[in-house]
């Protein structure tokens, strides 16, 4: 029977990612830094996890959330519960190393209808496996564990590097990241290697398999066909792309790459570039290939730091759309493994936002572009505005008693006063508010009156009332006394 490795032995050599963990690893309380404009804290959302690694949502309405763990288990998180369930467990398959483990987890962008997700992780047999599984037909947050066809299958030295993420590509295809494959020094020069999968960013096509393989590789690829080098390659010279995302409104592809000795970048990931490992480290030339350092054609990161602070490996994060004003627009949020610190890159500019004192594996996101991040330890955190204001809602109309005939269009309004205010909902009772139903969930922060289609019921306590959400709290507020729905006569 095979026993995992005790959770401080993983921290101790630095989460399978072969980071310099010499330096001081002590952790603080969370301080919010007041000279940064955007003030953030952390808000737990499920904790008791055995080492997480990864948190996600399947894009399919459900609102869940789905929390990867190094052994080999997802779980899933209903929306409005407090305790995530198992949906997948394959830790029988999964070896953990010193750099490896189950890392990954892709959904397909069309899951809601054909329950199809891709994994990527470390087999017993050192080979980096992206595979396919699918939801179970009798339950959609139970996974078939017997179903998974493998893609990928790639082998890799003892404690290599793996890589760590999927994602999908606005055009469907899968994105895929592997490690360099060794623990150090990319020995045999397999980043530089266009015949070679390590060191790379791959870009396949799921859907459409080709002759042996449960995929193909899209046309568009930048070595595909006659051109020299391997058709899945989409881009080349990563050491160790851990954590990348993929942005939900440019399609751009963001890639945390971690350094081999002192320092940590973020590339903007495009077809056919060259991101420099193992000639370059960041800007500067590694003396690995030192005749190369002048000629390569590589591409800087946009952002890179050194190893300091306690710092030691690249989380990278993701481009911030949501609609709770957490961030900027637009802004990139990363963070750094060992620190626990979380950064804002916005306009080439780079902000240390927040002292975590998380070990900080990875960041998330829901279906609402809102961020999360995932601490190895056990915990999994949303990102939320520190301080923010309470919503102060009034409900303007109805507000006096009448009657309203079913069937009928009532105007429903009212104002709403606080800070990060991002969405709306109404309900109504006609039981004098025993019991609520809703008539119209989700509407934006800044709407302030809906067109409500009365029911054509008979009741006289009826009662309506709106629920403003700000970024950590709710107000609301209802019809001060009940009104009077008649049916309207069918002739």
């Amino acid at each position: 029977m095979r026993t995992a490795k005790p959770l401080t032995c993983l921290l101790a050599i630095g989460l399978f990612l072969s980071a310099n963990l010499s330096a001081n690893l002590s952790l603080t309380r969370a301080a919010v830094y007041q000279s940064a404009a955007v003030q953030i804290a952390m808000q737990p959302v499920q904790d008791g996890l055995s080492q997480p690694v990864l948190v996600t949502n399947a894009g399919d309405g459900s609102r869940r959330l789905f929390i990867a763990e190094l052994t080999g288990a997802i779980k899933v998180l209903q929306s409005g519960e407090s305790q995530a369930t198992l949906f997948l467990d394959i830790s029988s398959k999964v070896l953990i190393d010193r750099l490896g483990g189950f890392l990954g987890v892709a959904f397909h962008p069309q899951f809601g209808s054909n329950g199809r997700f891709f994994v990527h992780y470390l087999r017993r047999d050192d080979h980096i496996i992206t595979a396919e599984y699918r939801v179970s037909n009798a339950n959609p947050n139970i996974a078939d564990a017997n179903s998974e066809k493998v893609l990928i299958a790639q082998p890799k030295t003892r404690d290599g590097h793996m890589g760590g993420s999927i994602a999908f590509s606005p055009e469907g295809f899968l994105y895929v990241g592997l490690g360099d494959g060794f623990i150090s020094k990319d020995p045999y020069g397999d980043a530089q290697n266009i015949e070679s999968l390590l060191g790379k960013i791959l870009r396949i096509d799921v859907d459409n398999p080709s002759g042996s393989l449960n995929y193909s590789s899209p046309s568009t690829n930048p070595f595909y066909g006659s051109t020299p080098g391997r058709d899945e390659i989409y881009a080349l010279g990563f050491r160790n792309p851990y954590r990348f995302s993929v942005d939900r409104d440019t399609g751009n592809l963001y890639v945390g790459d971690v350094g081999e000795a002192n320092t940590e970048e973020v590339n903007l990931v495009t077809a056919g570039g060259n991101y420099g490992w193992r000639v370059l480290e960041g800007t500067g030339c590694t003396n690995l290939d030192p005749a190369l350092c002048n000629t390569i054609r590589s591409i800087a990161p946009i952002a890179a730091y050194t190893h300091e602070n306690g710092r030691c490996s690249v989380t990278g994060g993701y481009v911030y759309r949501g609609r709770r004003s957490t961030f900027p627009q637009g802004a990139y949020i990363f963070g750094d493994l060992c620190g626990g610190q979380i950064f804002m890159l916005q306009n080439g500019v780079r902000t240390l936002l927040l002292d975590s004192g998380l070990f900080l594996a990875s960041f998330g996101e829901d279906e609402d572009g809102e961020l999360y991040a995932v601490d190895i330890k056990g915990s999994v955190y949303r990102i939320v505005t520190a301080n923010p204001e309470e919503p102060v809602v009034q409900l303007t109309a109805p507000n006096v008693k009448m009657k309203l005939k079913g069937n009928s269009v009532y105007n429903i309004t009212w104002t709403t006063a606080g800070s990060g205010i991002y969405r709306n909902d109404i309900q109504w009772s006609s039981d004098g508010g025993q019991s609520w139903e809703d008539v119209v969930g989700g509407l934006a922060g800044s709407v302030r009156s809906y067109a409500w289609t009365v029911p054509n019921i008979q009741s006289k306590r009826v009662r309506l009332r709106v629920i403003s959400y700000g970024s950590l709290v709710t107000g609301q507020d209802e019809s001060d006394e009940n009104f009077v729905i008649k049916p309207r006569s069918s002739n």
